[in-house]
């Protein structure tokens, strides 16, 4: 009795150790293009960008349809049921969870940085702090980091200059090594980022030294110039830093 079960056991383990080894795919009932879980994320974030160009509210509802198994991988096919909600006029639009913020702390946070280390909200108090919401993989996220940069080396011994992203640690650093990005980097952030209903990016948050969000846009500003909107220089934004810095 007890060799079955020892064998019961083994076997159950070497199962267990096979499925952690798989990587999982995603493909919807509507296309047979596969993506990784990140590509995903970001293919349902361009579904409700699109859809909501118009104002509406963007709901998808996924439900798991089948799920191909192989030795090294899982596929799952999802079924993606989406709701638009149109606002009459007049009607104003719900912002964002993460606006609801403004004048008030973020939820406290125990992150990793790229390089391996913790770090927590507390320890970025008594200085200001710049956060920047992003994805590598979001054009005008990527389109304002020189912007970003430049502020970080002027201010970068007077305020905290972070990112946040919902992206993979080895998908962030391989990013920097073709575009630097002078912030402190945490990663793999995507339960965060849920909990403060971030749903768009870029977004940045001005945050003075005690911990309370002061201001919060989403990206660069574009100017029109000589008959071309152009990305803005980061003027406003350093406006912003010397206000926190008074």
């Amino acid at each position: 009795m007890n060799k079955v079960i020892s064998i019961l056991v083994i076997a159950f383990i070497f199962i267990s150790n096979i499925e952690a080894q798989q990587k999982v795919y995603y493909k919807t009932n509507s296309s047979t293009t596969i993506h990784s879980e990140e590509s995903y994320q970001l293919l349902k974030q361009h579904i409700r960008k699109k859809l909501s160009e118009d104002g509406a509210e963007v709901t998808i509802n996924e439900s798991l349809t089948d799920s191909v198994v192989s030795n090294d991988s899982i596929i799952k096919t999802m079924q993606l049921d989406i709701k638009r909600t149109r606002h009459h006029k007049g009607t104003k639009r719900l912002p964002e969870k993460i606006n609801t913020y403004l004048n008030k702390e973020l939820p406290n946070f125990n992150l990793t940085t790229a390089e391996g280390k913790e770090l927590n909200s507390n320890d970025l108090k008594g200085k200001p702090t710049l956060i920047n919401l992003w994805l590598t993989r979001c054009k005008p996220c990527v389109e304002e980091i020189p912007v970003l940069n430049e502020l970080s080396k002027k201010y970068a011994d007077k305020v905290n200059f972070v990112t946040i992203t919902p992206d993979r640690k080895e998908t962030t650093l391989e990013f920097l090594k073709n575009q630097p990005f002078h912030f402190i980097h945490l990663t793999d952030a995507r339960a965060y980022l849920e909990k403060i209903g971030n749903s768009s990016y870029p977004k940045n948050l001005f945050i003075d030294k005690n911990g309370v969000v002061k201001k919060i846009t989403r990206g660069l500003p574009h100017f029109k110039k000589n008959g071309k909107m152009e990305l803005g220089n980061g003027e406003i934004f350093e406006k912003y830093i010397l206000k926190l810095l008074e």
